[in-house]
């Protein structure tokens, strides 16, 4: 029995202290996967990440569907849907020759979108709103947590007609909560899913009162100037994904705040890179609220836009 063997072995019977034991004492890159994968399965989510994280082009060297899984599943095991997607986007520009690579994006994507509906749906020992209280969370609520339970259980095809002033209501008032904006922004997702092919207008945090037509949104991953972006922010990020991640994370925090706004007109993307890369590399490994960071992208894309 060869490692490699071993190593699946160990796995397949939940021996994942023994795998990562042997990954350890073996002078081989080419099973680092099992040792990302052992430490999944004992739990040991922080150590699986970084060790991803570190080992990531390696890991993609010799396993990449394995890696882009692994890599993936930590963020939703961990609820945090947003980095979940934005890491699958950050893999979608990668110039990856497997078929299997390719069609394994959709997968994710439908798995996060998935386990994402699953959290905010009701629960059994959790009652579920009423109309009346899905109307009165969308016209009062500051509250991004509630507001997103009130949008998963009221946008539907149903209750939509039932719903849209107290929608149309939310969209267009002023907010003290800078993660109500980006709730906005979601909704507006929702809407074109349905479709919505409506104008609708909404009040953003930088750009006051905008029109738009839920069903003609495109996410910014499928135009040019978003994949253009992307791939910019890994050159400059000399492919340490760390910074990558952070730079990518803050330019989705600031395209939710200008929805429906299209950034790209009023800036090239090579400068709003630069700038997100610069503020990703300032605030690593800080202990910064993510409010107080929102507002400094805000003021250094405004200087590079005046």
């Amino acid at each position: 029995m060869d490692n490699k063997e071993k190593l699946i072995n160990y796995i397949e019977n939940a021996e994942f202290s023994s795998a990562i034991a042997l990954v350890d004492s073996l002078d081989d890159e080419s099973l680092y996967i099992f040792k990302a994968i052992s430490l999944l399965g004992s739990a040991k989510i922080d150590e699986a990440l970084k060790f991803i994280t570190k080992n990531n082009k390696v890991l993609l060297k010799y396993e990449p569907v394995m890696t882009i899984k692994a890599h993936v599943s930590i963020y939703i095991e961990t609820e945090d849907y947003v980095t979940a997607m934005e890491v699958l986007n950050h893999y979608q520009n990668e110039p990856y020759i497997s078929q299997e690579v390719e069609e394994l994006f959709p997968t994710l994507r439908e798995a996060i979108k998935a386990a994402q509906k699953e959290k905010f749906a009701p629960k059994k020992d959790v009652k579920a709103f009423s109309l009346e209280e899905i109307k009165h969370v969308l016209e009062t609520s500051e509250d991004p947590d509630e507001l997103m339970k009130a949008l998963h259980e009221g946008i539907t095809k149903k209750n939509l007609p039932k719903i849209l002033p107290s929608l149309k209501t939310f969209l267009l008032r002023e907010s003290k909560e800078i993660n109500v904006y980006s709730v906005k922004a979601f909704s507006l997702a929702i809407l074109s899913d349905i479709p919505y092919d409506e104008e609708i207008k909404i009040r953003t945090k930088i750009d006051g009162i905008q029109k738009v037509n839920p069903s003609k949104l495109v996410p910014p991953y499928l135009t040019e100037n978003g994949k253009n972006i992307i791939a910019k922010i890994e050159d400059l990020s000399n492919r340490d994904i760390s910074i990558n991640k952070n730079a990518e994370a803050l330019y989705n925090s600031y395209f939710m705040l200008r929805i429906p706004v299209d950034i790209f007109s009023e800036c090239h993307y090579e400068d709003l890179a630069e700038a997100f890369v610069t503020l990703a590399k300032r605030y690593m490994g800080q202990e910064t609220k993510a409010d107080e960071i929102i507002e400094e992208i805000i003021a250094k894309i405004g200087q590079i836009l005046s």
